[in-house]
């Protein structure tokens, strides 16, 4: 399987949702990619306000004994 044929399946349900709140003069070829970005932006929102919220792990040093 190429990489853009699973780059596709991982996407394809998300590029239905994208398409919705994306202009219509983008080509749909680049719609697997700017629903990859899509999904990175969310994942980084949902880490940061976990980790706001106190609910995150932290990095913290390993106690002795």
């Amino acid at each position: 399987m190429s990489i853009w044929r699973f780059f596709r399946l991982l996407t394809d349900w998300w590029v239905g949702a994208v398409r919705l709140v994306t202009p219509l003069y983008v080509a749909p070829f680049y719609l697997p990619l700017l629903a990859a970005l899509w999904a990175f932006g969310l994942r980084l929102v949902i880490a940061l306000a976990m980790f706001a919220a106190g609910l995150a792990p932290r990095l913290s040093t390993m106690q002795s004994g």
